[in-house]
């Protein structure tokens, strides 16, 4: 049964667990990240993001621990510290001065534009982190994946081809799979996710 409780979940959508047996877990509909120890005791939760988190989906750590949120309803991605689940920064079109621009904000963040832009996204589905530290998102609502640098500067977009029978629900891009030439094992505060 969903519930809001700390250690309940409504609607959980994306895991990351750390070497230490940490565990994160996006609760999609309770718009926040959870975070349990080793074993079955809960041991924090959190909303967060400037404030609040708005439909939070995938979850990935960069090479330094900080953990990543595809925050899909607000339309960018947050790093957040893992310890604390507090606002490291957040990556997205107007999220620093509500302009039509792709923007970085750690403090007092607004909520991200959606559009089609260059580094705009459309409720990012899932994030990861690879071996050269690049921010590569599953932009689901404009069917591609885009790939940002550390700070946030976008790099490039891979867009997803319209499929023959126009169905909708095969013309998404939900998830991001490493290439095969990653191998992905359990990050920690100071290794990657991935490497080569």
């Amino acid at each position: 049964m969903p519930g809001s409780g700390n250690g309940q979940f409504h609607g959980p959508v994306g895991v990351a667990v750390t070497s230490t047996h940490l565990v994160y877990v996006a609760d999609e509909l309770n718009n926040r990240v959870q975070q349990f120890g080793a074993g079955p005791s809960f041991t924090y939760t959190a909303q967060t993001a400037g404030g609040l988190l708005n439909q939070p989906y995938g979850l990935a750590f960069d090479s330094f621990g900080s953990l990543f949120v595809a925050d899909a309803g607000d339309n960018e991605i947050q790093s957040l510290n893992p310890s604390t689940l507090a606002l490291v920064r957040s990556f997205g079109w107007g999220v620093a001065d509500n302009l039509a621009q792709s923007e970085t904000c750690t403090a007092g963040c607004h909520t991200g534009i959606s559009g089609t832009g260059d580094g705009q996204f459309s409720y990012p589905e899932d994030v990861f982190i690879d071996s050269s530290g690049n921010i590569q998102v599953a932009d689901n609502g404009n069917t591609r994946e885009q790939k940002l640098q550390a700070n946030g500067t976008y790099v490039s977009k891979l867009v997803s081809p319209a499929f023959a029978n126009s169905d909708p629900r095969l013309n998404t891009v939900s998830r991001i799979l490493p290439s095969p030439t990653e191998t992905c094992g359990l990050p920690t505060p100071t290794t990657t996710e991935c490497s080569r």
